[in-house]
């Protein structure tokens, strides 16, 4: 259900697109910018990672290490286990590997 106010302004903002006779591309732009302005944005993807890292830095491996970061950890059974364990393990060295890395030398490929 869309609240009273909310209706009122998409059928205002309708009434203005068919008044200034907008095409299909310039409505779809419209909208966009509606969402961006509606819709919160969402969290980074790599926080998880973040928070997994200051944990390993922190001196935490292991078990306790995944069971805290892979989602869902103790349900999975062991093939998909060792899966995200891996996963995690490799960001988490990559992760380390840029902050050992110098940061103003080229990649040496």
């Amino acid at each position: 259900m869309i609240p009273e106010g909310i209706a009122a302004l998409i059928d205002q903002a309708r009434k203005t697109a068919d008044e200034a006779e907008l095409s299909l591309a310039e409505r779809k732009k419209v909208t966009r910018a509606f969402n961006r302005a509606v819709l919160p944005r969402r969290e980074k993807k790599s926080s998880w990672i973040d928070n997994a890292y200051r944990d390993y830095k922190a001196g935490m491996r292991g078990l306790t290490l995944y069971a805290k970061h892979v989602p869902g950890y103790e349900k999975l059974g062991g093939l998909r286990r060792e899966q995200r364990q891996r996963r995690l393990r490799q960001a988490l060295a990559k992760r380390a590997e840029r902050e050992r890395k110098p940061k103003n030398q080229p990649d040496q490929r």
